[in-house]
């Protein structure tokens, strides 16, 4: 949620970033990006000095609680027309005009300039190793791949990672509220919807040069702002939405899937004793950034 006293130039800024995660969107119905893997099987895990066994996964929610559903839905609703009128056709044009190699090479740019955000909350969640490799991943294809045009930390070994202020809190035990889908903003939660306006205002960018932040942020969820994402994930989204009977269910199913795994996926030891969101049903296929 939007904090009450936010400054009113950040206010505009914010709103200005929410309307163009169109041209992006890495949610579902505004980019969530569709690759499917496994989520981590149910298994005993150490917490502190104990050992807690996760619930079984029959005990385990189908998503988030709704109890916004009637309204969520008249905003996804209005959430589509301004993909079908506005951003589709956008994201189009921009596929037609610039070559493959060159949207790559851009959303290269664009991931090695979001490091900022990842890296403070790499050391909010107290995960050494991963601040370490964001901090050499941004100094080696800032250097020797251009500011990012190449990705040469990869080739050494160092894997991207993601990491938002939404996982930092839902790590602290603060739980995810009801499920939200926001104008213009997509999918989301309480809890996310707070993480991502606090990574918005932790890019070094947006306090000189504020047009190019809202190309290249990407905060909780996964919400991104600028063509290079919404290109990357387009292919996904057709597909959730021609396959799905109800998309409002399907969309509700892959946020929380992929929601889940971004959080639990690579901090198994982090999980809670008897979370209702501590990880997402075993074996179930999941959406990945």
């Amino acid at each position: 949620m939007m904090p009450r006293r936010l400054p009113t130039h950040l206010l505009c800024i914010a709103l200005v970033a929410g309307a163009l995660c169109h041209a992006a969107g890495a949610r579902a119905d505004h980019g969530v990006p569709l690759v499917v893997a496994q989520a981590p099987a149910r298994e005993v895990v150490p917490l502190g000095d104990e050992n807690f066994e996760l619930e079984d996964a029959a005990a385990e929610p189908a998503g988030f609680p709704d109890p916004m559903e009637r309204t969520n839905r008249g905003v996804l609703w209005f959430d589509q027309q301004v993909d079908r009128w506005v951003v589709d056709p956008i994201v189009k044009t921009y596929q037609y005009i610039v070559p493959p190699p060159a949207r790559r090479a851009v959303r290269r740019v664009c991931l090695n300039l979001n490091s900022a955000s990842i890296l403070i909350n790499d050391l909010l969640q107290r995960e050494w190793g991963d601040a370490c490799v964001t901090a050499e991943r941004f100094t080696i294809n800032s250097t020797l791949g251009v500011g990012g045009l190449f990705d040469p930390a990869a080739s050494l070994g160092m894997e991207r990672h993601s990491s938002d202020f939404g996982q930092t809190l839902a790590l602290a035990g603060i739980g995810s509220g009801p499920y939200l889908i926001m104008p213009l903003f997509g999918p989301s939660n309480v809890r996310d919807a707070s993480g991502t306006l606090v990574d918005f205002l932790m890019q070094p960018t947006l306090y000189f040069l504020p047009i190019a932040t809202l190309f290249i942020f990407e905060g909780s969820l996964g919400l991104s702002t600028g063509l290079s994402a919404r290109d990357t994930y387009s292919e996904g989204l057709a597909a959730l939405r021609s396959s799905s009977v109800d998309y409002y269910s399907a969309l509700h199913n892959a946020f929380y899937q992929t929601r889940m795994a971004q959080i639990w996926e690579r901090r198994p030891q982090h999980r809670p004793q008897h979370r209702p969101d501590a990880a997402p049903t075993p074996g179930a296929a999941v959406v990945l950034r």
